[in-house]
């Protein structure tokens, strides 16, 4: 099941994509065993940033762009979350 995430966490565009964290089930491997919450996505977005090879802050900017066309959000609401500037 990973490996089948990781293939299309590499091969979707990131402007297809919006990440997320499974809250609160399945935290991050740095923090097993702990709380997962909705501020552990920015460790979701750098693992595809990672896989990807591509630099977190493109990839925290797509996926929140996404994320507001998908949601409707504003610009300032996606921004106070950190993707976009």
């Amino acid at each position: 099941k990973s490996n089948v995430t990781r293939a299309v966490a590499g091969a979707v565009p990131l402007t297809s994509m919006t990440v997320e964290t499974d809250a609160p089930y399945l935290p991050p491997q740095r923090i097993r065993g702990q709380r997962n919450e909705p501020a552990q996505v920015r460790a979701v977005a750098e693992f595809v940033a990672q896989l990807r090879g591509t630099p977190y802050e493109t990839v925290a900017e797509e996926t929140a762009k996404t994320a507001s066309r998908l949601f409707g959000l504003t610009a300032d609401v996606a921004e106070r979350a950190g993707g976009t500037r």
